[in-house]
């Protein structure tokens, strides 16, 4: 994890024990090195214009992120800060390990189409290197797409497509836990959780509106079927021990990395079948410039492949026959 995303972990859970945005940066000025000199910079701008602001203006928080939690006044919260980093973490090891799984079969495509490139262009024959390495394309763009902050957009309509709808439904769930898991207080947490996982927001909005009602914890949370029967046990788990923050916490960590794997399986299907696509088209091609170099009698025609002179050519046979050859 980078610098400053280790820096806004510690500040959203410093904020989370307690500690006030002011008071959870000069706990991170005494610790010095470049921690501290973030934190005194920090400081220094949100006394201006809050928290969230200063965190913006140093470019700790990007566009995207500001607009998804709701800009630069909700960002100086811990539930905002640990939706930022729980993403940031998300996102960097699931590329990972994508890439880690695309790497042989993409070699092993590339090569296998590079070979029969040359070997088609040896005998004088066509063969379609852009037709054979577009659904590699594809594939590293999809993974592009699925892991870079920068396409935040793009990465939601992805997610919208029905193979992928399911893995975006429990990352949903991972980022509730985290949110949650982050807040001082349960309702706290169910009311950042309302605004920045829209794909929960009603349930967890009729959980803070019962909380605030006075309603017990334990009759407060929302049920397997909003959230998630795994879920919604960790939930029952917490309330039970009286604290939902270290349950959730264990859990969406756990459900974002069980959503890397199962998308680590797809990319590994996919790319196996798009070196499968490329070892067929190759064959197929080396086929064809069998069948079209093969002379009369079955012979290969290497005047041809060879781009022999018809000139040296006669020569040559004319001094074969004089060595009576």
């Amino acid at each position: 994890m980078g610098a400053t995303d280790e820096r806004l972990a510690a500040l959203g859970e410093l904020m989370s024990a307690g500690q006030s945005p002011r008071e959870a940066l000069a706990s991170m000025e005494r610790v010095g090195g470049g921690a501290g000199a973030w934190a005194r910079q920090i400081s220094g701008t949100a006394h201006a214009g809050g928290l969230g602001a200063a965190l913006a203006q140093h470019r700790a928080i990007d566009r995207a992120e500001l607009a998804r939690i709701g800009g630069a006044k909700s960002a100086g919260t811990a539930t905002a800060l640990a939706w930022v980093v729980h993403r940031r973490r998300t996102l960097r090891a699931r590329g990972r390990a994508l890439w880690a799984v695309m790497a042989l079969p993409a070699l092993l495509t590339l090569a296998t189409a590079a070979a029969t490139g040359v070997f088609a262009a040896m005998l004088g024959a066509k063969s379609s290197l852009v037709l054979d390495l577009l659904p590699l394309a594809v594939v590293a763009l999809g993974i592009a797409v699925a892991t870079l902050r920068r396409f935040s957009a793009a990465r939601a309509l992805f997610a919208s497509l029905p193979p992928f709808n399911a893995l975006r439904q429990r990352d949903a769930e991972a980022e509730l836990a985290a949110v949650v898991g982050a807040a001082r207080t349960p309702l706290d947490g169910f009311t950042a959780a309302a605004e920045l996982v829209p794909e929960h927001s009603d349930p967890v909005r009729i959980s803070a509106s019962l909380l605030r009602e006075g309603a017990r914890l334990e009759d407060a949370l929302p049920n397997a079927t909003a959230v998630g029967e795994t879920l919604a046990l960790r939930l029952a788990v917490g309330a039970a021990e009286g604290d939902l923050r270290p349950t959730l916490r264990a859990h969406a960590g756990e459900t974002a990395a069980r959503v890397t794997r199962r998308a680590a399986v797809l990319v590994r299907l996919v790319a196996y079948a798009v070196l499968l696509w490329v070892s067929v088209r190759s064959a197929t091609t080396m086929m064809s410039v069998d069948l079209t170099s093969a002379g009369a009698g079955g012979k290969l025609n290497l005047d041809d492949a060879l781009n022999i002179d018809p000139k040296q050519k006669r020569d040559l046979e004319e001094l074969m026959r004089e060595l009576d050859l």
